[in-house]
Parts: C-alpha cells; structure tokens; sequence
C-alpha cells in the first residue's frame, strides 16, 4: 500500500462478530471477534481520502458499506487488497508470493453509500478524491 494520509479522521464501523478455533499459527482460537476493522485518513490539499479496511474473518468475505459524511462529491479512483488464496497462507523464500496485493475493483455507488466485496482473511485501501 502507498501511505495512509498524516490526517486521521473518525471512523465507526458497525459489524457482526465470530469465534475461530485454531487453524493454523496465523488464524489461532478467538471469540467475539469483529469481522471489521477501519481506520480512514484525509489529505485536505490532495483532495483524498484513504480508507483502510480489515477482514478479518478467515473463511468468508465480506460486503462492506461505506458511508461519508458532509457535502462532498467523492469518487473512488483506486482500490488494492491484499490477500492470499487461503487464509492459512503465508510468503515463504520456497513460496514468497502466495500472500500478495491485488489491484481491485472500485467500489459501486448504492444511494448515499458505497458498496464493496472484501476477500476473506484480507486488508484494502481505497483511496478516494473529494472536491
């Protein structure tokens, strides 16, 4: 990912959680575990906004719903997850691409909010440009 802007915004995130039994070293036994995680940054004189989002749950994706507030006209110009074919999956000198960034899909407009599809097991930045 290119950096996350210096400006940290507010960001709520309203999720389900799940309980994992222990798969592997990387996926270990949790319960009540958000399935969502954000943090968004903002640079006021590049027009844009970054937003990071976190699946972190391992087997399934997820529809995520972004909303923003104020009166802004934003466009999503960019979007690249990272992620791997299986959530157990990790980079090895044998296997050093099995967890790699994907370019992704934009996210679609849905009313006043915008929609997208996360991978399983996955981190995404979307970066957005407001005027």
């Amino acid at each position: 990912f290119s950096s996350l802007p210096a400006e940290i915004v507010e960001s709520r995130v309203s999720s389900e959680v799940f309980s994992s039994k222990r798969l592997d070293a990387n996926v270990i036994e949790r319960s009540d575990v958000s399935y969502l995680d954000c943090i968004t940054g903002i640079d006021r004189e590049k027009h844009e906004i970054a937003v990071i989002l976190i699946n972190r749950y391992p087997l399934d994706r997820l529809a995520v719903k972004l909303a923003f507030t104020g009166n802004l006209e934003i466009k999503p110009v960019e979007s690249t997850a990272l992620y791997a074919n299986q959530p157990e999956a990790s980079n090895t000198f044998s296997q050093p691409e099995r967890v790699k960034l994907h370019k992704y899909s934009l996210p679609s407009k849905d009313g006043s909010e915008w929609k997208i599809v996360m991978q399983a097991c996955s981190v995404m930045m979307v970066r957005f440009r407001f005027s």
